[in-house]
């Protein structure tokens, strides 16, 4: 694909797509850094606290990037308006982007840990020692590792659907398009071994889907049956003469049994608005797959308002989302 053909938008629209993402992501990036530091500075350490400073740590990279992307596009080549940067900058970008995975991998683990700790009643200790290793083992290391890859083999390059950079156009002048000159491009495949079917991020939404259907059920069952018990305990009419003692004893089981079905149902809305946060990585991997669907800049002007809209609900949200969980910490 020619320089001049990178980009079908205007100036105006590229313009706006920047200003639009500055202000959402200046809001989760001091949501996400005040979470860091909340957790940094809490004496409390729990595996949740830790999974959690995991996936804010991945949401401020995701974060960070979103502004960035088209600023640091190579200016020799990129027709991006505010493109200033290099091919050694796109090639951080790139390289940030596929560690930036770890976010979606935390809330996928974190939907584990609740499924886990809600449902099949999971100590904490247990779950520290048994599991905790091997989730920071999966979400660091998958990303870490394929984007040290992708880095070595020269895989990032300015994406043709979008901005930023990513794994795009590998080999370099690759197309096997009839106006082609080049071999055919291996990054699409690249790209989906990095982040699509049947790998890692995929299998994380699925794990959210199934925990969280799952943690529904239970926090249902758990909930009729302390309303059921509380409506039971208060049909009765001792009679005895340790009636004093029954009320109070009553009353007392009638209090935990509340407050447990409470912890429950608290812990089920953190899990669910988890999973939330994941949906707002959806815009992203769509523009990606669409990519690899043979989608590129001819494509952009008719899909400008997903590529508008994106950034600032998916921030939006995000930071909303992350004031509820961290005001409610289990």
């Amino acid at each position: 694909m020619d320089n001049e053909d990178i980009s079908f938008l205007s100036e105006t629209q590229d313009l706006i797509q920047c200003i639009t993402s500055i202000i959402p992501c200046l809001l989760n990036i001091w949501r996400s850094g005040n979470i860091i530091y909340m957790i940094l500075s809490c004496k409390k350490r729990t595996a949740y606290r830790r999974i959690l400073m995991g996936l804010s740590v991945g949401d401020l990279i995701v974060t960070v990037l979103i502004p960035l992307q088209s600023t640091l596009s190579p200016s020799e080549t990129s027709q991006r308006a505010w493109a200033i940067g290099t091919d050694e900058t796109c090639s951080a970008v790139g390289f940030f982007q596929q560690l930036s995975f770890m976010n979606a991998i935390y809330c996928a683990m974190l939907s584990l840990y609740f499924l886990l700790t809600v449902r099949q009643g999971v100590r904490e200790m247990i779950m520290a020692r048994r599991y905790e290793p091997w989730i920071h083992l999966l979400a660091i290391g998958y990303p870490l590792v394929t984007a040290v890859i992708g880095a070595i083999l020269g895989v990032y390059h300015e994406v043709t659907l979008g901005y930023g950079c990513w794994v795009a156009n590998y080999p370099p002048g690759c197309g096997c398009r009839e106006d082609d000159n080049g071999e055919c491009c291996l990054s699409p495949m690249i790209a989906w071994m990095f982040g699509g079917l049947p790998n890692v991020p995929v299998l994380g939404f699925i794990t959210v889907v199934i925990s969280n259907v799952l943690v529904y059920c239970h926090v249902r069952a758990t909930i009729h049956r302390s309303s059921r018990y509380n409506r039971a305990t208060q049909a009765k009419n001792p009679t005895t003469k340790r009636i004093s003692f029954s009320l109070r004893r009553t009353s007392t089981d009638s209090s935990i049994h509340e407050a447990q079905a409470q912890r429950i149902q608290m812990v089920a809305s953190q899990a669910f608005l988890y999973a939330s946060q994941l949906i707002t990585l959806l815009r992203s991997a769509m523009l990606r797959n669409m990519a690899a669907l043979d989608y590129d800049a001819e494509d952009e002007a008719s899909l400008f308002p997903l590529m508008l809209l994106g950034p600032s609900f998916s921030h939006c949200k995000a930071f909303s989302i992350g004031l509820f969980l961290f005001d409610h910490p289990t």
